[in-house]
Parts: C-alpha cells; sequence; structure tokens
C-alpha cells in the first residue's frame, strides 16, 4: 500500500470512527510520550531496561507485571530506580488471558507488562476494549 493510500485510508477511518485523543505518559525516549488506554507492543533488544527507564521515570504508575515464564528479577528493578511499592508481579503460566482480564477489569493498575502470547483475533480484541475502559496501557 502506497503512503497516500495509507493516508486516505487513516483519514476515512478517523472519520467514522473519529478521532480518539489519548493521555500520555511521559517518557524521555519518546517524545508525545507513551498513550494510555492502548495496547502497545514493544520490540527489538533491551525491552525490560526500556521499561525500567520508563517506570523509574513514572514512579506513580501501579504497574501488573505477569510472565508465563519467570525472568524478571525485582531487584534489578529496584536497582534501576523502579518503585516496587507500585509493581505486582505475577508468574501465570497458565490461564494468562484470565489474569490479565481480571487486572484489567479491576481498574487498578495504569500499566501492564505482559508476553505476547495471545494468537487469537477475539482475545486481543476483548483486551483492547477492556484497556481502552481502564485507561491503562
Amino acid at each position: 500500500m502506497s503512503r497516500t493510500s495509507f493516508a486516505v485510508l487513516k483519514e476515512k477511518i478517523g472519520a467514522i470512527e473519529g478521532d480518539k485523543a489519548f493521555d500520555y505518559f511521559r517518557s524521555s525516549s519518546i517524545p508525545r510520550g507513551v498513550p494510555k488506554g492502548a495496547i502497545i507492543e514493544l520490540m527489538g533488544t533491551a525491552k525490560t531496561e526500556w521499561l525500567a527507564h520508563f517506570f523509574s521515570e513514572n514512579a506513580e504508575v501501579r504497574t501488573f507485571w505477569i510472565e508465563d515464564k519467570l525472568t524478571l528479577l525485582p531487584t534489578a528493578l529496584s536497582q534501576r530506580g523502579v518503585n516496587l511499592a507500585n509493581v505486582c508481579i505475577a508468574h501465570a503460566p497458565e490461564n494468562l488471558f484470565k489474569a490479565v482480564r481480571v487486572a484489567l477489569r479491576s481498574q487498578v493498575f495504569h500499566c501492564l507488562v505482559l508476553p505476547f502470547v495471545f494468537e487469537e483475533e477475539r482475545e486481543l480484541k476483548a483486551l483492547q476494549l477492556l484497556t481502552e475502559k481502564a485507561n491503562a496501557t
């Protein structure tokens, strides 16, 4: 799809759905910030390092960090300036979707960090709706 075709398509979608105005979390590495109420996918190396820096910049953000395989070392987050009082770390090798859904419905957390293991479009759509409703990222 050419760049102009993409711009036209984006305008048409905006006309139908209306422009969604997002609030943003501050981030020194992203000039506009990180949008709230949206699913964000981090790719590449140093994802955990970037998240640690982001959470140290946003110390007031309550975070639910869920993993299917425990790889996170909480003391490493603390050493990078993350306020661990605002981070809930969970291990859910099974029923990951259910745990994320409960966390979003609680509307307690501003951010959720989870592995990308959802292959069904239905699950992703449900998570997007819950994310928007909770104004979480």
